[in-house]
């Protein structure tokens, strides 16, 4: 149940809710105009370890572009984010970026991109069987450490939400302080707010 519930959790952070939202992959893809290098956002950044009571771990990484970037969202057996203890890693990779009009938040910068892919790799065993066995995303053939295209796609037949499909745009809203890269909220999916979750906040990684 606790995979379960953080797997969903995934999807509706990139679906709609965490940083931003999807708008029709009908509309035309932005062409970057450098914002992401003239506000210092580029480079690669990572938030806190986060440990849920009911065990297991996750961790989110930025690479961030001048032309885009790449979200990944890592979940371990156990407490603390160990390197090597990886069970399942989500990627998503957004081509270019522009500046849109900033929401009301003083110091906040909102980014539109394009998601280019979104994938899922299980990397123990037993992952791969569970997935199987319920069909997780309406594939049987998992296999371990193998990439599979999950855009567009239910975690569970049953469910009401699917993954954002290729070409849909994204919205980032993101600000630079003290060093720190802090995403906002979009609490009812379509109005921004400041966010004081530590999952919500990344340190850099290189310059």
């Amino acid at each position: 149940m606790r995979f379960q519930s953080l797997c969903l959790i995934s999807i509706l952070a990139l679906g709609c809710g965490a940083v931003g939202k999807d708008k029709s992959s009908e509309e035309k893809a932005p062409v970057a105009d450098g914002v992401l290098l003239t506000l210092g956002l580029t480079g690669t950044w990572v938030n806190a370890c986060t440990s849920p009571e009911d065990g297991g771990s996750s961790q989110e990484r930025f690479e961030i572009r001048e032309d885009g970037m790449s979200r990944r969202l890592t979940y371990f057996e156990e407490a603390g984010c160990r390197s090597g203890d990886e069970n399942v890693v989500y990627e998503s990779v957004f081509d270019a970026a522009t500046h849109i009009d900033p929401p009301d938040l003083a110091g906040y910068t909102t980014v539109r991109q394009q998601l280019r892919s979104y994938t899922a790799t299980l990397l123990v065993a037993a992952r791969v069987e569970s997935f199987n066995t319920k069909a997780r995303y309406g594939y049987s053939d998992w296999a371990q450490g193998q990439a599979k295209d999950i855009s567009g796609r239910k975690f569970e037949e049953a469910d009401k939400r699917s993954t954002p499909k290729i070409g849909a745009l994204r919205y980032f809203t993101m600000a630079l302080a003290e060093g720190k890269l802090r995403l906002a909220k979009y609490p009812d999916g379509k109005t921004a707010s400041v966010s004081t979750d530590p999952e919500d906040e990344f340190s850099k990684l290189n310059n």
